[in-house]
């Protein structure tokens, strides 16, 4: 009994392993009938034990209904119903959709409501929140929401009066990508506010009243994409401000009032660089610049006329405010300290805090910087933006390596604190740069040894302090025995752990000589700072060095894994199932080693339970695992199909769609009406199987209709109208009565009567009368060809381009079978000759390389009788002979490509020659069988395939000094020169250069003149559709002499270089 509570919803199957339970009461619980709990109708149909009358309380159009006689068809889940209840079987049943909201799906619509504030309940299962067009007025902490709405992807909080954003707003915010702030009131924009978004990679920020943009105010959004912060009033945007964000694709900060001054010189080159910029963004000051596009402006151009025309970069910006003295907290360089932080001035202490990375938001303006007692496993170059630190304080950490360079943008450091951490290795530049540094604590770490010159730069070193390290005081450590001798910077702590006459003598008091190698180098010393030192790649793979402790091996042809350890082989992928161990045989066969419950030649059968069942009535026993059930005949239910059916009475009358049912002795059936059809009448009838969907169209079935969805371009109710072309042929021109085929466009030719024939993609000849390429696009698509004869040698050759990692390329036979298919996104064969019904018999090759990269690959089969040899790309050929009874495949079934027809798919799976049903996704440009090339319109069936390959042009383009453009309509690509560069391929280089002449001067203003001829250059040359300018030009002081006998000294431009500039 579960009467009288607060059961929403029951998890399907609740109750079946209560299997002697004969009464069971669920009444006064407040269920939710719908999709999900159509379940308990059927279970309480074959066993009828609900004795309380147990009613449905929502939703409204299931109100009061009796569950045990309501009908299963009318549990139904409308809108997002179904994922409210979906996990009741782990007792979570989530919140109803709020009243001022619709739920479809996960998204939760409450836009155009008139909300003022954010509603409560939220349902879990939310993953889009919209909530735009509302009276919002500001977004004060959602990290409670946040953390219940685990799945929410992106917030629409466009078009509301919002005017600001909570300090740490949307922490919480970890798995959010979308957010829109758009057409809003927000003035002032800071990391505070937006800590939290680290994972998203679209934010929206048009229309609002933003004025500044400082070097912080995005750095807590590391993955952001898409940025747009449209008609602002952005004046300034400090430079650095989008350094963090090295995944941006998409900026716009096109209609803002920028300040061209030099603050801003950084923008123009940086936008050229990343070419990332949407719109035309122009100034609003400087008067000269108004209006004028930034990305048009040279650096020299952005100027600061007057002292009080400053930068972001301080804290009273007045391009960034209102007023000249108005402080803006967003280009504040101290507007954040982390909040595992405590931060005084300069000076921030992360001291304590469980800490087990450094974190972000520090202020770049930070001298002194505590992260001791913490659990910070490595070094991110992050710490290098902290240019001014002074002091750095890492002590006590778990900090294993210190990686190159990692310290060398810190150049004001004096004081570096390393000690108590599990220190194993540094390289000999970890350290370099810091020539200010004059305290430096390694103390009390796992040092072996110190790299030769890693101190080189610490010229200022007073303080080094290297005891608690087990050093190895052979030759490689005899320089820091000399380093610390010079100055004494070491106080004399720093001892040796080995080699043995080494033992406990200190560094500093050793005599120098005594560091010798006079044995053999230990191979674990070795390996403490060198991942590849014991070769831990197999088969002759080669070890690449990560860092000290991490390595990657490139594996030779026919292996796999991370230490190459796995071999490319007919047990690639376990055929076996069920937990079956695959062992390799000779010929590319293998063989399983099956579990216990299991057997057949792959293990795919399981031991029959039924042989002692208890099942009635002519019931069916269907073998479990270990156990069985009993599939009642018609007419019967019940665990063992002890009871008889009432059929059409009542729960019993399962006929759909206006159906009349009629019962017979121990079945039923269903008078359907027209159009349906199916054992209750719930099949639409499939209006597609006569359908007459042309040009690649594809039949979408309706209810006794049907529609054709067309090819690009295609019209038409049967997509029978071809895409209209602007092709206008002259009346008496060669063109006019032309025979080009399939859309092709007809040229005539110059000087006579004749024409040719422009194809469109994936046709070609003559008249654009054969289709060689093809696409493979919906689940089911394949194309049907003629039998091939296998008695003669045959060389399949198939170019082709995918981005999936499974799907059908060839197949052709029955028992016998030649089987080619993506399997992991490499090419798998399964090749038999036949005459014997074991499957052990088969061969099977798997390619040594991937092909699932969107590129062109050329598979090449040579089947030579019993022999079959598979090429990728030229590369190594890879061979199996079969052992089966005939000499040759030898059968009269059809080839087919792409994929199969449904039962033939189901038949090649079943007999394990294909390891899944999936049709091939992508093109084939060509196949050929014996060199001639398949014409796919000669084939003998084409489903759902698409003509053409979607081919980028400029992959092998032979542009030579600049960059492939495709053209959009004309189709091909162009060639986008650099600078001074021209020709059809760029492969004209500039001309332009200085030449030298001399002769006299003559002043055109005075007429006065020099006595002597004075040596000029000019520029002259070619620069393609550029000019050749003068690039530098000096002033030469020249005399010149009049004719009243007077004379002066004149300041004569010179060219010094000349080069290729605009027009």
């Amino acid at each position: 009994s579960l009467y009288d509570n607060q059961i929403q919803s029951l998890g399907n199957g609740t109750f079946v392993p209560l299997q002697n339970i004969q009464t069971l009461h669920l009444g006064r619980n407040p269920f939710i009938c719908d999709c999900n709990l159509g379940w308990l109708v059927e279970y309480l149909i074959k066993n009828p034990i609900e004795t309380s009358g147990a009613r449905c309380e929502s939703p409204r159009r299931m109100e009061r209904k009796k569950i045990a006689t309501a009908k299963v068809s009318k549990f139904k889940c409308k809108g997002a119903e179904n994922h409210r209840t979906e996990n009741a079987g782990n007792c979570m049943v989530d919140m109803a959709c709020p009243d001022s909201c619709v739920c479809l799906g996960t998204v939760v619509d409450c836009s155009g409501r008139g909300l003022t504030a954010i509603p409560k309940g939220i349902p879990t299962y939310t993953t889009s929140l919209k909530l735009n067009k509302n009276k919002l007025t500001r977004i004060d902490s959602l990290s409670e929401m946040l953390t219940l709405l685990d799945g929410l992807r992106s917030i629409d909080f466009s078009n509301n009066l919002i005017d600001s954003l909570h300090d740490m707003a949307f922490d919480g915010a970890n798995k959010l990508l979308e957010i829109n702030l758009a057409d809003n009131k927000l003035s002032k924009l800071s990391m505070k506010m937006l800590y939290g978004l680290r994972s998203v990679h679209t934010i929206s920020l048009d229309k609002n009243q933003i004025t500044c943009i400082s070097n912080t105010t995005f750095s807590e959004m590391p993955n952001l994409r898409h940025l747009s912060l449209f008609n602002n009033q952005i004046r300034c945007v400090m430079e650095g401000a989008f350094d963090k964000q090295h995944y941006l694709a998409r900026l716009n900060v096109e209609g803002n009032p920028f300040n061209c001054n030099c603050h801003l010189g950084w923008l123009p080159e940086w936008l050229s660089m990343r070419n990332i910029i949407t719109g035309n963004p122009t100034c609003n000051a400087p008067h000269q610049f108004k209006d004028s596009a930034i990305t048009d402006l040279k650096a020299k151009d952005f100027i600061c006329e007057e002292s009080s025309d400053r930068g972001c970069n301080i804290g009273i910006p007045p391009c960034c405010s209102d007023g000249p003295l108005e402080s803006v907290d967003s280009c504040h360089p101290r507007a954040f300290c982390p909040p595992s932080c405590t931060c005084t001035g300069t000076v921030v202490r992360c001291s304590r805090k469980n800490l087990s990375t450094i974190p972000s938001g520090i202020p770049q303006d930070t001298t002194e910087l505590y992260l001791d007692v913490n659990k910070i496993t490595h070094l991110t170059t992050e710490i290098g933006s902290l240019t001014n630190l002074r002091r750095l304080d890492l002590s006590n950490n778990l900090l294993v390596t210190l990686p190159e360079n990692i310290f060398s943008n810190c150049t004001q450091l004096t004081a570096l604190i390393l000690s108590y951490n599990h220190l194993e290795c540094m390289a000999d530049t970890t350290l370099s740069s810091l020539k200010r540094l004059r305290v430096l604590s390694l103390h009390g770490n796992n040092f072996s040894t110190i790299p030769y010159g890693a101190f080189k730069d610490l010229i200022s070193l007073t303080h080094l302090a290297l005891g608690g390290n087990p050093f190895y005081c052979d030759c490689n450590l005899k320089w820091l025995s000399d380093y610390i001798k010079k100055d004494y910077v070491e106080s004399g702590i720093a001892s040796c752990a080995g080699p043995l006459q080494m033992t406990n003598k200190l560094i500093l008091t050793t005599d120098s000589t005594a560091f010798q190698c006079n044995t053999k180098e230990d191979s674990g010393l070795l390996s403490k700072c060198n991942a590849c030192h014991k070769n831990p790649c197999l088969h002759d793979g080669t070890c690449q060095l990560q860092d000290f402790k991490n390595f990657t091996c490139q594996c030779t042809p026919g292996y796999y894994g991370n230490t190459c350890q796995n071999e490319i082989n007919a047990c690639f992928g376990n055929p076996c199932v069920n937990n079956g161990e695959c062992s390799v045989l000779h010929h590319g066969r293998f063989q399983c080693a099956c579990p216990n419950g299991f057997r057949g030649e792959r293990c795919e059968e399981n031991i029959n339970d039924c042989v002692q069942h208890r099942c009635q009535n002519n019931a069916t026993c269907v073998d479990g695992i270990q156990t069985y059930t009993c599939k009642c005949a018609m007419g019967f239910n019940g665990k063992h199909c002890e009871s008889k059916i009432p059929f059409c009475q009542g729960v019993y009358n399962f006929c759909q769609n206006g159906a009349k049912c009629i019962s017979t002795d121990n079945d039923y059936r269903c008078q359907c009406t027209k159009d349906w059809s199916g054992k209750n009448c719930s099949v639409n009838i499939d209006d597609c199987k006569t359908h007459i969907c042309q040009n690649g169209g594809r039949c979408i079935d309706g209810v006794g209709t049907y529609n054709c969805l067309c090819s690009k371009g295609y019209t038409g109710k049967y997509c029978d109208v071809p895409p209209a072309r602007k092709q206008f042929y002259a009346a008496a021109g060669p063109c006019q009565h032309h025979d080009c085929q399939n859309n092709a466009v007809c040229h005539p030719q110059k000087g006579n009567r004749e024409y040719s024939c422009e194809c469109v993609s994936g046709f070609s000849g003559k008249k654009c009368e054969k289709l060689k390429s093809v696409t493979f696009k919906a689940e089911d698509s394949y194309i049907q060809m003629s039998k091939i004869d296998f008695q003669s040698e045959v060389n399949i050759t198939i170019s082709l381009k995918t981005e999936s990692k499974s799907g059908l390329i060839f197949y052709t036979g029955n028992e016998p079978h030649l089987a080619v298919e993506l399997f992991r996104g490499r090419v798998k064969i399964s090749f038999y000759t036949g005459d014997d019904h074991a499957s052990t018999m088969y061969s099977y090759i798997y390619s040594f390389v991937t092909i699932d990269d969107d590129k062109i690959h050329k598979i090449q089969l040579m089947v030579q009788r019993r022999n079959i040899t598979m090429t990728i790309d030229d590369g190594k050929p890879q061979s199996v002979i079969n052992q089966g009874n005939n000499d040759f495949l030898n059968h009269d079934e059809d080839v087919y490509l792409g994929g199969m027809p449904q039962d033939v798919g189901q038949a090649a799976k079943d007999k394990f020659h294909t390891r899944n049903l999936a049709s091939f996704k992508g093109c084939f440009q060509e196949v050929s069988v014996n060199g001639k090339v398949l014409d796919f319109t000669a084939s003998i069936y084409n489903h759902k395939v698409m003509p053409g390959c979607k081919v980028d042009v400029c992959h092998n383009n032979r542009c030579k000094k600049g960059h492939c453009k495709p053209r959009k309509k004309r189709g091909g690509y162009r060639c986008k020169c650099k600078r001074g560069y021209s020709g059809k391929f760029c492969d004209i280089a500039p001309s332009c250069s200085r030449k030298v002449f001399k002769n006299i001067y003559v002043d055109p203003k005075t007429n006065c003149q020099s006595r002597t001829k004075i040596k000029f250059r000019v520029c002259e040359g070619s620069c393609g559709k550029d000019c050749c300018k003068p690039k530098k030009i000096k002033t030469r002081k020249v005399r010149l002499y009049c004719k009243n006998g007077s004379s002066y000294v004149h300041n004569l431009p010179v060219i010094r270089r000349c080069g290729c500039k605009k027009c």
